[in-house]
């Protein structure tokens, strides 16, 4: 392992991410679309020699906390809510320390590191904004990391292994990965998890010129793994109709990736309103409240101002509106509020997984 100075820093940082097609129907081999926000994750890992492993994260309320390195991880041997808090950090420590031991060696020395995810909070009222924060942290946690066994920025398709075994295990087995190859790759990415053990294929898009997005708070809150263990319940007991409905969102998620592809605006909006509807059908097979949260009224006014709209990722919280019409805009936005709803500020961004550390401090 290259030879690290006692004052080495790493910074990295992974972007937030949206679903825009392709929920659920990823989960059994379909592809999903999904972009990259602005808002972005931050870790920053500070060497020492003090023999003390400090951890803080503001937004967790977690601050200057002591902690050991174990063989499960970085441990705090406090309450059961700050165990809780640390699930994410100390499994990606966990695969870290137990396939690297020179990492660990070093790390046993001293160092402290802070997560940083404010961006993912709405300014106004702090609320967390489903934005894939715990991919995000995954992604640039594991970046960090493995920057001291590589001696620089690692490979890839490394970090989303490192990150998506972790990721996968807090979430209790499930999950695709497509919101940490977003952490990985960012852009306008199209994803498609392997089967049997293949690696997953990811193909960079390029955004239609005519097609507008904005988000909005559709006004719940709800976890991504128990909505997905409600999921996993329904399809035992509903095999084939399950696999029905799978096969239509997967098809549909297929046609608006090739509309993309082919930059058609207007049939990408199509396929929006029909996949929106496709999981309004699961929602009221399956009783997941959390797919079926938009009114009808809404989304026929919506309709009607010639935009489509669509939950985000599993449901809940954030959702989206396309439109092709740069002046239908305004009206669309206040159609927006006068459903009670609130737009999120987002702002797409190429960036993808970024690494900083200074080549005086990690030297081979």
């Amino acid at each position: 392992m290259p030879g690290l100075n006692s004052g080495a820093h790493i910074e990295a940082s992974a972007p937030a991410k949206l679903f825009l097609l392709g929920e659920y129907g990823v989960l059994e081999g379909g592809p999903a679309l999904l972009t990259g926000l602005a808002q972005r994750a931050r870790v920053s890992l500070n060497l020492n020699t003090s023999g003390v492993c400090v951890f803080s994260a503001a937004q967790l309320d977690i601050h200057e906390l002591p902690c050991e390195l174990a063989a499960n991880g970085l441990v705090h041997a406090g309450d059961t809510l700050t165990q809780q808090k640390l699930r994410l950090v100390r499994e990606v420590f966990t695969r870290i320390l137990s396939a690297c031991p020179e990492v660990a060696n070093r790390l046993s020395q001293g160092f402290s590191l802070d997560i940083d995810t404010a961006e993912f909070f709405a300014q106004e009222n702090q609320m967390k904004l489903g934005l894939g924060s715990s991919a995000a942290v995954a992604a640039s946690l594991s970046a960090a990391l493995l920057c001291l066994k590589e001696g620089g920025a690692a490979k890839p398709q490394a970090v989303f292994q490192m990150a998506q075994a972790a990721h996968h295990k807090v979430q209790g087995g499930r999950g695709s990965g497509a919101d940490i190859g977003l952490s990985v790759h960012g852009g306008l990415l199209s994803f498609c998890r392997g089967n049997a053990g293949a690696a997953p294929e990811f193909e960079a898009l390029v955004w239609p010129d005519d097609l507008e997005m904005l988000a909005f708070y559709s006004g719940q809150s709800v976890s991504t793994s128990q909505v997905l263990k409600r999921l996993d319940a329904y399809a035992k007991a509903n095999q084939e109709t399950y696999h029905g409905m799978m096969h239509t969102l997967k098809r549909l998620a297929q046609d608006g990736l090739e509309a993309i592809r082919r930059k058609e605006s207007g049939a990408f909006l199509n396929v929006v309103n029909v996949f929106q509807g496709a999981l309004n059908t699961l929602a009221q097979s399956a009783t997941l409240d959390a797919i079926d949260v938009l009114p009808q009224a809404f989304k026929q006014e919506i309709a009607d101002l010639g935009g489509a709209t669509k939950i985000s990722g599993a449901g809940g919280d954030v959702a989206l509106l396309f439109y092709r019409d740069v002046e239908a805009g305004a009206a669309l936005k206040s159609c927006v509020k006068k459903h009670g709803f609130s737009i999120v500020p987002i702002e797409r961004c190429m960036e993808p997984l970024r690494v900083k550390f200074h080549s005086d401090e990690l030297k081979s």
